[in-house]
């Protein structure tokens, strides 16, 4: 029995007996937080784990560009050429398989060759080894064994078995995935989210009413000169004039380190898309000297196609290009008119109606 039909056989056992199979139907499911879990119990809390997709994602640079680089993507259909000449696409390029559209398939291969160095699909193949269906393994589902072979498991909790390259399709990303490469930029990202929830929970005042009597004051005492010092800060005039008496004192603290934390989070920001590689303002962060430049709608998403997208996609049509792909000098593009050929917005002169 081939992969393929080992995940038909794996959902069609999930559906009769109830229960799902995240990986196959949803794979927003992975392991890789298990692993950072075992990790903390055997080294310590204090121990530097392995960095998890679900880490990376709660940084919003981060999620931000991955929610930009592949839905984008995964709209492009996928074409069929020789040379110049446009074919009619296999029927797989077009066809979901095992509950899973032709969109999905490649949103979540794009996912994989960005945080990770591979994707893999699995194919059923008809006459002539011509493909009949493909459908991509969850990034959690196999592994290379220390010689290089493809180890994958049928269901989630099955053992590894070898596959031949009859049955799979190892698709190479353009880097070794921000999760390797990248970590220490991630981390320090998610430091400085962390520290700025701690700061909105826990704020410093920005005004402190220092007593300089001789006597303490005691809490209720200390509390009631607050409450009064709040009430009297909301009356009309309460926010430009305020009075204390001869054993108090207004002090004011600046806002210094919230900018400080701000502009490190910015940089954080601009370092994660340059991992990424988009473009700083893509990520809503600003690079150090920029400045705003008119720009057409069209020339930006070519210029985010040409050198962000295309780092992501050109791998994948590579290797659909390849002759146990694809029949010999026929190659695989994808079409992404559906970016490019934005129509601008209706404007005209104000008319009355």
């Amino acid at each position: 029995m081939g992969f393929f039909q080992a995940l038909r056989l794996s959902k069609a056992l999930a559906e009769h007996t109830g229960t799902t199979i995240n990986s196959i139907v949803s794979p927003w499911s992975h392991r890789d937080h298990l692993e950072t879990v075992v990790w903390s119990d055997i080294l310590g809390k204090d121990a530097k784990v392995p960095l998890s997709r679900e880490a990376a994602m709660r940084v919003g640079a981060v999620a931000r560009g991955r929610n930009l680089i592949a839905p984008t993507i995964a709209r492009c259909v996928l074409t069929l050429w020789r040379g110049d000449e446009q074919l009619e696409p296999a029927p797989w390029m077009h066809r979901g398989a095992l509950g899973v559209t032709p969109y999905h398939r490649m949103l979540w291969t794009i996912d994989d060759i960005l945080f990770h160095p591979w994707s893999l699909w699995t194919v059923e193949r008809g006459a002539k080894d011509q493909i009949l269906n493909a459908a991509r393994i969850p990034y959690d589902w196999w592994e290379l064994d220390d010689s290089g072979r493809i180890m994958v498991r049928p269901s989630p909790d099955a053992e590894p078995v070898p596959a031949s390259q009859e049955e799979v399709i190892l698709i190479p990303g353009p880097h070794d995935g921000i999760l390797s490469y990248g970590q220490d930029v991630i981390r320090q990202a998610a430091a400085l989210s962390a520290l700025a929830l701690d700061r909105a929970e826990n704020p410093d005042a920005l005004t402190e009413l220092h007593y300089t009597g001789d006597k303490p004051l005691t809490d209720p005492e200390i509390e009631e000169v607050v409450n009064m010092w709040l009430a009297a800060r909301k009356k009309s005039g309460g926010a430009r004039v305020g009075f204390t008496g001869k054993n108090l004192e207004v002090k004011t603290h600046g806002t210094g380190s919230e900018q400080l934390l701000i502009e490190a989070r910015n940089a954080a920001a601009v370092e994660v898309a340059q991992i990424i590689g988009l473009p700083a303002a893509m990520l809503d962060a600003t690079s150090a000297g920029s400045s705003l430049t008119y720009e057409t709608t069209e020339g930006r998403n070519g210029q985010f196609i040409d050198y962000g997208l295309s780092t992501y996609m050109n791998p994948v049509t590579a290797r659909l290009s390849e002759d146990d792909v694809v029949p010999a000098k026929q190659s695989v593009r994808m079409d992404t008119s559906v970016i490019r050929d934005i129509a601008p917005s209706a404007t005209g002169p104000v008319t009355e109606d």
